[in-house]
């Protein structure tokens, strides 16, 4: 009877002291080493730097891409952006775009030069606009009128003042 005490104790101890307590907090990751810093001084005027989409609370950091812009690229007044966040573009609308351009175009007797660039995998494109030659008047009225051509369209931009993207 005691050897039978014995093992239940025994049993027991060993049970109860190999139980460990679950921890609830994560191990917080190894700490990276810090990049070298190159202290060669960069002209400003060389480079910008331009965040695509940042003004749209619905992309997160991992959509955001950032590129770098230099004095070649020509400063557009006007850019119509169509992005995607994960499901492709707004379909339909860069048709309805083309149309509002062409049908604007024989309005003022004149072609509304631009440049399509395709930047995405899944449609993305910008249209880029210099709307050289047009008035004042003429280019407020071409900007209104191809918004609310685009009234519709979730995921467009309209950029203005802002080089071109380079496509790929």
């Amino acid at each position: 009877m005691k050897i039978i005490h014995a093992i239940a104790v025994f049993l027991s101890c060993f049970l109860f002291a190999c139980k460990e307590p679950k921890q609830t907090t994560t191990a917080m990751p190894a700490p990276q080493p810090k990049a070298e810093v190159n202290s060669t001084p960069v002209d400003p005027a060389a480079v910008s730097i331009s965040v695509a989409g940042a003004v749209d609370p619905v992309m997160d950091a991992d959509v955001v891409e950032v590129t770098k812009l230099t004095n070649e690229s020509p400063v557009m007044p006007f850019i119509v952006s169509f992005y995607s966040s994960g499901e492709g573009i707004d379909r339909g609308f860069p048709e309805k775009l083309l149309a509002f351009i062409e049908s604007y175009g024989n309005k003022i007797k004149s072609k509304i030069e631009f440049s399509e660039i395709h930047w995405g995998r899944e449609g993305e494109t910008d249209y880029c606009f210099p709307l050289s030659g047009m008035q004042d008047s003429g280019i407020l009225s071409f900007k209104s009128g191809l918004k609310d051509a685009l009234k519709g369209a979730e995921h467009v931009h309209f950029l203005e003042n802002q080089p071109c993207r380079k496509g790929r």
